[in-house]
């Protein structure tokens, strides 16, 4: 078999250290050219809560205590900043501004996340894609409610990766990602958002040992601008917010605030959606919901976005559970004591202008 000689090409004539010089030199070249992320100031920094890997507000917001009276006072409390103006909420909040740091898309370039999304039917079967929704048919039940309907083929799947290199604080060199992402599902024309899978930079830094953590790090921030590139992908208004959803609950601390609220209503168990446990968040068991971390994270969305989203409250909080080798429609709820991985709770927050 022959083949082609590289003597008469211009490659061939340099040689092979010329050759490495000049391919040096050309790697040189295309990298500088490479359009590179700002160096500007970046926003105010935001502290971590290092112990479990969940992500929690830093000052000048209070602490509350981690046992459930704890967890009703910090949602009395998030209430109260849920239901004002910006200027309200600050001055209720000690005169300090609730506003988040974070209002622009070009923040998520700056720290290193990167944005995809997945239409209905999610039906992209390219290697590292993303996927159709972790919750499955589960929430189905809760989607065909006819006062608060959701249209699943209007949903799309909305996900933000931490996987990009990106300027640490004063830092005047790329630092490696901490690959924590944030893959979330939106039904804007239904005026739906639900937080599906969830896994924040500081939980993979601390599990993994690796990466760094970057400022714009707080689910309700990232879900904020998730939820605002849906509505710009569909045609709506951010403002028409109306229904919130975590699904498949498995933190425990907040199951135990379930539990707590669901035992002081009377149940004995996780009920299933029909005979879902409806809370008034004039109610105690509703405020500690939302003082949990997976009701907190949907309030702080809320408190700290209000120009885009306007000023919004919930007012009513649902949580049903589902078997997951169960048949869907078989009933029954499940026990307080189930494998948190095999018992599928949700909350559901209805929204509405304040």
């Amino acid at each position: 078999m022959s083949t082609r000689s590289n003597n008469g090409s211009f490659f061939g004539l340099l040689g092979p250290p010329r050759l490495l010089l000049v391919c040096l030199l050309l790697q040189v070249l295309v990298i500088s050219t490479l359009p590179t992320t700002t160096t500007t100031t970046p926003p105010p920094p935001v502290s971590l809560d290092a112990d479990d890997g969940l992500t929690r507000r830093a000052e000048p917001y209070p602490e509350f205590p981690s046992h459930y009276q704890g967890r009703v006072e910090k949602g009395r409390y998030l209430l109260d900043l849920m239901s004002v103006d910006n200027a309200g909420a600050a001055q209720r909040n000690g005169g300090a501004s609730v506003v988040s740091p974070f209002q622009n898309f070009k923040d998520l370039t700056r720290w290193g996340w990167s944005r995809h999304i997945l239409r209905y039917p999610y039906t992209d079967s390219r290697p590292g894609s993303l996927q159709a929704p972790f919750y499955e048919d589960f929430l189905d039940d809760a989607f065909q409610d006819p006062d608060h309907p959701v249209l699943k083929r209007q949903m799309l799947v909305v996900a933000y990766w931490h996987d990009q290199w990106f300027y640490g604080k004063d830092s005047l060199e790329k630092v490696m990602p901490s690959f924590g992402h944030y893959d979330n599902v939106a039904a804007p024309i239904s005026g739906a958002f639900v937080f599906d899978q969830n896994w924040s930079p500081r939980y993979q830094q601390k599990k993994y040992k690796k990466g760094n953590v970057p400022e714009l790090d707080h689910l309700s921030d990232i879900a904020f601008f998730e939820w605002v590139e849906a509505c710009q992908d569909r045609g709506s208004n951010p403002k028409e917010l109306k229904l919130m959803f975590r699904s498949h609950i498995t933190y425990v601390p907040t199951l135990k605030v379930l539990q707590k609220a669901l035992r002081d209503k009377g149940l004995k168990k996780y009920p299933f959606w029909k005979k879902r446990a409806v809370f008034k968040t004039d109610t105690p068991e509703a405020a500690a919901i939302l003082g949990s971390t997976h009701g907190a994270g949907a309030a702080w969305m809320l408190i700290q976005h209000k120009d885009a989203l306007g000023v919004k409250k919930i007012t009513d909080i649902a949580v049903w559970a589902y078997k997951k080798k169960s048949s869907l429609f078989s009933g029954g709820g499940c026990s307080f004591d189930e494998d948190p991985d095999d018992c599928i709770v949700n909350i559901r927050f209805i929204v509405e202008d304040a």
